[in-house]
Formats: structure tokens, C-alpha cells, sequence
């Protein structure tokens, strides 16, 4: 708050004769108090992404990534300081030219946990990588921000739940597993089933800007221009316009779909601009499309995250099962359990890996998530 507070009220203000000064003159006191350690662009290259087989990268080049580590502690340290919050919101308000956390940052840890695990540390990398996911799914969960939401669930369900199942499948079924990890695949929880809190906040940001912009930047200086612009577009019937693109996430029938699982969740059908509630609101008719896109495939998101995490929990239930038969037995029959008519759930040709379907796109256009079986990959396979 006092970092806020600290900017010049010019800068904020958005003012066209005092923004380029207010901007120039503005330095925050947040520059002293927290010294940037952002990683060089050549180090945020070597970090591992949700495209690498992350394991297997660092154990190639285990000296190398020891240096990139160290010379990133106190960066890596500030992300990790995450599981101390339970949520996150944006001080600055719903404003376009609010400063973004740096996102792609809470995916580098799984560097250091991968290195740990290369370099003989498993309890360690087993600890960390749980109690981030614990920590992303929360913080996720609790985010007023859109874009927060789904970056996080996404890391914590996908990024992060895979690098878990790689360092699970190498890792006999007998060696215990950190408290930690109980907390990152428990049952998804109502806020976790829910888009609400940043479908809020993303409303909150679009009608900022629907009633900051007059429609035509510049409208506002020329009396002809101002006429002009108030013909064609009335800011609190566009926003009345979008707001039932974003009211239905909050309701009990979109709720009840994520928390059944159930796909059928209906895009917003384009509205016809040439209606009685768009005379004189023509501009802000065509712009209430364009603010309020298709949110169902967010949605959709969510609901495969929540899968994920239920199929990695149903594996470590799998892998404590002291039952005879093989691990690959009891898998065929988890999936054969866990499939519904609208989500497949298929052990691979070869036995040692699930597969989920997926409602939403995923990384390179994916429709499966895979994930190896634990023990699997062993030098003798577990049973």
C-alpha cells in the first residue's frame, strides 16, 4: 500500500498534459526496497517450460544448471516465499496500465526441484515441487485476476504435476513421500470448482476501460467529436450490455457443471447489433463483442485442471495399494473406473502411462494429458 501511495498522483491520474511528465519524473520506492533481481534474458532461456522434458535436461548438463541455480537463488527464494500468501490481487486496481507480475517466473522452479532430484536430493525435490503445487493451486484459486487464475492452475496442475509423475515413475513404489504432497492432490475445493472471484476482477478491468475510453480516444477534446461519440456509444448501456457475459460464471448452473465435470458449458452466442437496445449505443454494441469474449473455454480449463489433479491422486492411491496384483493391472482398472461418457481415461498401449482427455486445448493444441505410471521407469519396474 505505501508503494502504491508513493506514485505521483499525475501519473495515475492518466491526464494527457501531466502522464509524460508524472511518468518521467516517477520513480517507485519499491526500486530501494526490493532490488530487481530478475534473472538476464540468457538465464530466463535456460529455465525449464512446460515443452521440456525437464528432468532429463538438467541431468545432462547437472554443473551448469548448479551455476544458473546460484547465481538465481535470491529470485528463485522470492517465488518459493510464495506459499507463505493465500491469495493474490492486484494493489493497482483494474486499469490497462496496471503493472503485471512477472508470471513466467513461477514456472523456474521447477529447475531447482528437477536438479534436486538429478543431483541424489529427492526428499527435497519431492517436498518442494508438492508444496508449490499446493501453492499455485491456492493462490490461483484465490486470484482476482484472470490471467493470474489460469497461469497458476495451469503450473500447478500441468507444469508442475508432471515434473511430480516423471520423478514419481523413477522412484520405487516403496519410498515414502513427503506430508506436503497430501495437501497438493487433495480434493479440488468449491473455490478451486469456481470462476467467479477473477471473472469479477475481469469484469472489473473491462468495464474500467469501457468507461475510461469514451469509445474514440481524443473524442473528448473537440466538441464535434464529443457530439459525435455520444451518438453512437453510452458507456453504462455497453457495460450493461457485457455484464451478462460475465454474471453467468458466478451462478450455480456453470458451478455445478465444473464441479460435475460435465462439458456442456455453451459459448455466448453473438448478439445482433441491429437491435431497439442498440439505437443510439451502435459502437458500444459492436465493442461488447469484442470486450466479452467466449470465457467458456477458461472454464473448461478449469474443470481439466481439476481432472489432472484427480488422476495424479488416484495414482498415489494406486502406488499405496499393497494389493498383488501388478500396478499396471490396478491401472487398467482405475481407468475403466474413472472414465465418464464425456471424459476418457485409457491406460497406454505399452501399460506404463494414463492418459486424460482433455475439454480445452492444452500445450501444442493437446487434447490428452499423459502422464507415466509410478515405479515405471525404474531399472525394475516396482510392482
Amino acid at each position: 500500500a505505501r508503494n502504491i501511495a508513493a506514485i505521483p498522483e499525475p501519473w495515475l491520474s492518466g491526464s494527457d498534459d501531466t502522464t509524460a511528465a508524472g511518468a518521467a519524473g516517477y520513480r517507485s520506492v519499491a526500486a530501494e526496497r526490493y532490488p530487481d533481481q530478475t534473472p538476464t534474458e540468457a538465464d530466463t532461456q535456460r529455465f525449464c517450460t512446460t515443452k521440456d522434458d525437464c528432468l532429463n535436461k538438467v541431468a545432462a548438463d547437472l554443473d551448469g544448471f548448479a551455476a544458473l541455480l546460484e547465481r538465481n537463488a535470491a529470485f528463485l527464494d522470492r517465488v518459493e516465499a510464495l506459499a507463505r500468501y493465500e491469495r493474490t490481487s492486484l494493489g493497482f486496481g483494474q486499469r490497462i496500465d496496471a503493472p503485471m507480475p512477472q508470471l513466467r517466473s513461477l514456472g523456474w522452479l521447477r529447475t531447482r526441484y528437477a536438479w534436486a532430484f538429478a543431483n541424489g536430493d529427492r526428499a527435497a525435490a519431492f517436498d518442494g515441487v508438492c508444496r508449490n503445487i499446493a501453492t499455485l493451486r491456492r493462490i490461483g484459486a484465490g486470484s482476482d485476476t484472470l490471467i493470474v487464475r489460469l497461469v497458476a492452475t495451469s503450473l500447478a496442475s500441468d507444469g508442475y504435476t508432471h515434473l511430480f509423475a516423471e520423478m514419481l515413475a523413477q522412484t520405487p513404489n516403496d519410498a515414502a513421500l513427503p506430508p506436503a504432497c497430501d495437501a497438493a492432490f487433495a480434493t479440488p475445493n468449491a473455490q478451486e470448482r469456481s470462476l467467479c472471484r477473477a471473472i469479477r476482477g475481469e469484469f472489473a478491468f473491462v468495464t474500467a476501460g469501457l468507461r475510461a475510453g469514451e469509445a474514440i480516444e481524443g473524442a473528448r477534446r473537440v466538441w464535434w467529436k464529443r457530439w459525435a461519440n455520444a451518438a453512437v456509444y453510452d458507456p453504462e448501456r455497453t457495460v450493461a450490455e457485457v455484464a451478462p457475459s460475465f454474471a453467468k460464471y458466478c451462478g450455480e448452473e456453470i458451478d455445478r457443471a465444473i464441479a460435475a465435470d460435465d462439458p456442456a458449458i455453451a459459448a455466448e452466442p453473438p448478439r445482433d447489433w441491429f437491435r431497439f437496445d442498440c439505437a443510439g449505443n451502435f459502437g458500444g454494441c459492436i465493442l461488447a463483442q469484442i470486450a466479452a469474449p467466449d470465457y467458456s473455454v477458461y472454464a473448461k480449463r478449469v474443470q481439466d485442471a481439476n481432472a489432472r489433479i484427480g488422476l495424479m491422486a488416484g495414482l498415489l492411491r494406486l502406488r499405496g495399494d499393497t494389493a498383488e496384483t501388478s500396478l499396471s493391472a490396478r491401472a487398467r482398472a482405475f481407468a475403466a473406473r474413472s472414465k465418464t461418457p464425456q471424459r476418457g481415461v485409457v491406460l497406454s498401449e505399452d501399460g506404463r502411462s494414463l492418459r486424460v482427455a482433455l475439454y480445452a486445448p492444452a500445450s501444442g493444441n493437446a487434447m490428452v494429458w499423459e502422464v507415466p505410471l509410478p515405479g515405471s521407469r525404474v531399472s525394475t519396474p516396482t510392482p
